[in-house]
């Protein structure tokens, strides 16, 4: 027998309504090596469940008129099907015609049960049902691999919101050169498997925004476009709204980021609100794998639903009294909100500093320690080196880090700081931010089943004999 038909095939089970579950669940129970990891009633928690679980198949149930789904099946399955080609979807239709199997094909389905209601309840033919099941396993078995294995890398898609007390502290450059950085990390790292992901970058900030200024372009549509569709918002639509960035890498490659600008103006009667941003952020996030968002200044109505749907919130300040003054007033609102929630997610990024300011480094790193929030890196201040390169129109070259030059080791080694953390130089320090904002992608397993290597060679720094460093 093929090691594919002893294989047990995980499945999930998506259904709205209660006894047509029951009997979906009772079927999939009695079939031969078919295990059921899980249902969900909705479409959002099939979403977060399907990026849990990963499941080898999902059935996804047609709603009845008494218990809807928040948008089209067939729709809904297109965007699994993008999402997971390592997934089969198998729909179960009350009424199966040539316009729903034609809808059914284009939506990416791997195949079409049928599941009819009588006086005792709902009915499906088990044997079809699983038939079914292992036919869709087979069709996308050979798909394993490409975005399967991005999805495995991650327990979930990842956002980081950049905020700051008070204006000036650079947080829309830094905003910008992580997605940069991030861009070129993400396509390095997943070169193995041909994978391209999907970065965005949002100017949240309505004040208005700068992030288009900061790449030079004239955008064609803004949040506010965006925002405007509301119920119309889909992934579809989504892409259209988001300008392509492109820009150079090493080896002849080219790296790619996707900016959602914010209008240059904004009027308040035309300003979008806290509902409308939360359904764009939830969109963009089933859009693209990793988003980078700017955001308002200072904690508003605006802010807050882009803050609760981030992975991330990383604080700017700079090493000044009134900025640091001003930090520590919104970590005071955030923690206020929902201390137990927020904690987990907050960083503070110490930028610009110099050698000779009214609050040293060391003071406001023990500062933001004492406080429970962690500081994620400090940044040396380099005002020639930055314009320069905003006047060149390319913001690449200041996240560009060359590789160190290996030294022979010397008998006599420094003495450490005491200083738990030290300034770093911009790019330096947008590395460091790039790969604690990736984490288990650079560092993490490979499909495989090895350890992915790690961007710092452990070995470089054991000394060997002689002096030098070890092979």
């Amino acid at each position: 027998m093929d090691d594919r038909q002893l294989k047990t095939i995980r499945v999930m089970l998506v259904a709205s309504d209660p006894d047509m579950a029951e009997a979906i669940r009772m079927h999939v129970g009695q079939a031969f090596l078919l295990s059921l990891v899980d249902t969900a009633t909705s479409i959002t928690e099939a979403r977060e469940k399907t990026a849990a679980f990963l499941p080898d198949v999902i059935l996804l149930a047609e709603p009845t008129s008494a218990h809807p789904l928040e948008s089209d099946i067939f729709t809904f399955c297109r965007e699994l099907a993008f999402d997971y080609p390592g997934i089969g979807i198998v729909l179960l239709l009350q009424h199966i015609d040539e316009a729903a199997l034609e809808a059914a094909l284009d939506s990416g389905a791997r195949g079409v049960v049928a599941i009819t209601q009588s006086s005792e309840g709902w009915y499906v033919l088990g044997e079809e049902l699983e038939s079914r099941v292992r036919q869709a396993y087979d069709m996308v078995s050979q798909q394993r691999g490409d975005r399967w294995v991005w999805n495995r890398l991650f327990d979930r898609r990842r956002s980081v919101a950049f905020i700051s007390g008070s204006g000036g502290v650079g947080k829309s450059l830094l905003a910008a050169l992580l997605a940069i950085r991030t861009a070129t990390y993400a396509a390095e790292a997943l070169q193995h498997v041909h994978i391209t992901p999907e970065i965005a970058l949002i100017d949240a900030d309505l004040t208005p925004g700068v992030q288009h200024l900061l790449f030079d372009i004239e955008p064609s549509h803004t949040l506010t476009d965006i925002a405007k569709l509301h119920r119309g918002l889909d992934r579809a639509s989504a892409r259209l709204f988001l300008q392509e960035i492109r820009f150079p890498l090493a080896r002849e490659q080219e790296g790619r980021l996707h900016l959602l600008a914010s209008p240059p103006a904004m009027n308040d009667d035309l300003a979008p609100t806290p509902s409308q941003i939360a359904n764009v952020m939830s969109v963009m996030r089933n859009t693209f794998d990793l988003l980078v968002i700017d955001t308002h200044t200072a904690l508003t109505q605006a802010s807050w639903p882009v803050l609760q749907s981030s992975s991330h919130i990383w604080i700017v300040c700079t090493p000044d009294i009134i900025s640091i003054f001003q930090t520590r007033r919104l970590l005071d609102a955030l923690l206020q909100r929902d201390e137990g929630y927020l904690r987990s997610k907050l960083g503070v990024i110490i930028n610009r500093v110099e050698k000779k300011q009214e609050v040293t480094f060391e003071d406001a790193h023990f500062l933001f320690e004492k406080e429970g929030v962690p500081v994620l890196a400090g940044i040396w201040n380099s005002p020639q080196q930055v314009e320069f390169h905003l006047n060149q129109g390319a913001l690449y070259p200041l996240t560009h880090v060359p590789p160190k030059k290996k030294r022979r080791w010397r008998k006599k080694r420094r003495k450490k700081d005491a200083t738990p953390m030290q300034p770093l130089p911009l790019n330096q320090a947008i590395d460091q931010l790039t790969q604690h904002f990736l984490g288990d992608l650079l560092i993490g397993e490979q499909p495989d089943g090895g350890q992915a290597r790690a961007h710092t060679d452990e070995n470089a720094s054991r000394p060997g004999r002689r002096g030098k460093p070890s092979a």
